[in-house]
């Protein structure tokens, strides 16, 4: 009897502990990615206006909640409509999100 209750209480725990190693491993391949947010090198937060962000060589412009962008240099984009637009110039890419009505002033 005390085997059969132990056989049940090893199988209850093991489905839950696979998940979380299942939801670890994603979670980690999602942080290590390309545009995961171990990547993150830098954060700008954006007033109302110009803003120059030096190592982008480009300006944007934040205008009633509107971002554009105002290059110096050719830059590339993805424009992917299911997801955000991700600029690149050379080995470095740049996105914009919005957090709430945080900005930079």
């Amino acid at each position: 009897m005390v085997r059969a209750i132990a056989l049940v209480l090893l199988a209850a725990i093991s489905q839950p502990t696979a998940d979380w190693d299942q939801w670890r491993e994603h979670r980690r391949a999602r942080l290590l990615s390309e545009d995961g947010w171990l990547t993150l090198a830098g954060l700008y937060w954006l007033h109302e206006g110009v803003n120059d962000i030096a190592p982008l060589h480009a300006k944007f412009l934040l205008k009633n909640g509107q971002v554009t962008l105002l290059p110096k240099t050719p830059l590339r984009d993805d424009t992917d409509p299911k997801g955000p637009t991700i600029i690149r110039s050379g080995t470095q890419s740049y996105q914009i999100i919005k957090r709430a009505d945080v900005k930079g002033d």
